[in-house]
């Protein structure tokens, strides 16, 4: 295929979205990419700083290291045998096989990763969030917008007009009356705040009420994946699925 092929085709993607957005067949799902430049990091990165802060933290700690006899040499060498795992394996499932490693488990867990996923630092919006936004307000018709991203920086960039929505929180929610008047930011993986779900047995669990809204919105919409890459086993399934 030659360049002006691939130019041809992007243009014909970008204009089939156009045209649904027009007449409110679209759909979006936000991944970890968007966050990125709000400073979050990569799913492989994140395996990597979750086995050092589990069952191989000694080695960030020096003293630790040195009772174990390391040498700087071989703890080098383990770290990259460390990276080429979290580079190997999906996060989820590496996610569940450390979890007992952590302090009261998925509690701890959880901690960890709300320190790590943004280095620490107090995530900020970028000119994505506000363009999303502006969009979204515009057009009015846009009622959902999914993520797999346990941040609620969606929800900050849409003020008073958005609703978190979480599996856990759903059935408590009226659904229809709230979809009125405000837009839902549907969190498939849950949120910081509510459950995040990392674990690969529970994602892998297509009944969630959450997942099978998605289904249906898929069937019916055209869906704009955006900072997604589909490598998130649970969401490349129900998106064959409906395929």
């Amino acid at each position: 295929m030659t360049k002006q092929d691939w130019e041809n085709k992007l243009d014909n993607h970008i204009s089939h979205i156009a045209d649904n957005l027009i007449l409110g067949r679209i759909g979006f799902l936000f991944g970890a990419g968007f966050s990125i430049p709000s400073g979050g990091i990569p799913g492989d990165e994140l395996a990597y700083q979750l086995l050092l802060n589990g069952p191989f933290k000694y080695i960030e700690d020096q003293d630790q290291a040195a009772s174990k006899e390391y040498s700087e040499e071989e703890l080098k060498e383990l770290k990259e045998q460390i990276q080429e795992v979290a580079q190997k394996y999906p996060f989820e499932s590496l996610a569940s096989s450390i979890e007992p490693s952590f302090t009261f488990n998925k509690v701890g867990l959880t901690k960890i990763l709300e320190k790590v996923v943004f280095k620490g630092k107090e995530p900020k919006l970028h000119n994505g969030h506000t363009r999303m936004s502006t969009i979204i307000n515009r057009i009015g018709f846009v009622r959902m917008l999914f993520t797999t991203n346990w941040d609620n920086l969606l929800e900050l960039a849409l003020g008073d007009n958005s609703e978190c929505i979480t599996n856990n929180n759903f059935m408590n929610i009226d659904i229809e009356k709230t979809l009125t008047e405000k837009v839902g930011v549907i969190h498939l993986h849950g949120s910081f705040d509510d459950d995040p779900l990392f674990e690969e047995n529970k994602l892998m669990q297509p009944d969630r009420p959450l997942f099978s809204l998605f289904i249906s919105e898929l069937m019916t919409k055209s869906f704009v994946f955006i900072g997604y890459s589909l490598s998130d086993p649970n969401i490349r399934s129900l998106y064959f699925r409906v395929n």
